[in-house]
């Protein structure tokens, strides 16, 4: 893959990440904060009753903290295993982080999780 391209996924996972927030109308299912950086560059994402994210140039507090690589990040956005998981660091509440991915990271569609969250008794 091209530099570029990969530098590029930097702000693409943030901003998709962003958007699935602003269109999952449901809540989280879990009150936290997370912390998503890649390549200096930090998404703040608050969870609860609404999840909402902003974008930060510094690292910021949080109940969990995921730290990618571009290449990483371009690998979460292709749907495919991420090159060198070893090197991917965290930090936190690892119950809050498996919650975060389940539900932002993955590729389930919203109308999926949401069936899921209701199924749970989550309104």
């Amino acid at each position: 893959m091209a530099a570029s391209a990969v530098a590029g996924a930097t702000d693409d996972l943030l901003q998709v990440i962003r958007c699935k927030l602003a269109a999952d109308r449901g809540p989280s299912g879990f009150d936290a904060a997370v912390a998503l950086g890649v390549d200096g560059r930090w998404l703040l994402i608050r969870c609860g009753a609404r999840a909402n994210a902003v974008l930060q140039d510094v690292r910021p507090s949080a109940s969990a903290v995921l730290i990618l690589s571009s290449e990483q990040a371009d690998a979460v956005l292709r749907g495919i295993p991420i090159p060198n998981p070893t090197s991917a660091v965290f930090a936190g509440d690892d119950q809050i982080l498996k919650r975060f991915v389940a539900r932002y990271l993955s590729r389930r569609s919203m109308v999926a999780l949401r069936a899921e969250t209701q199924q749970r008794g989550v309104p």
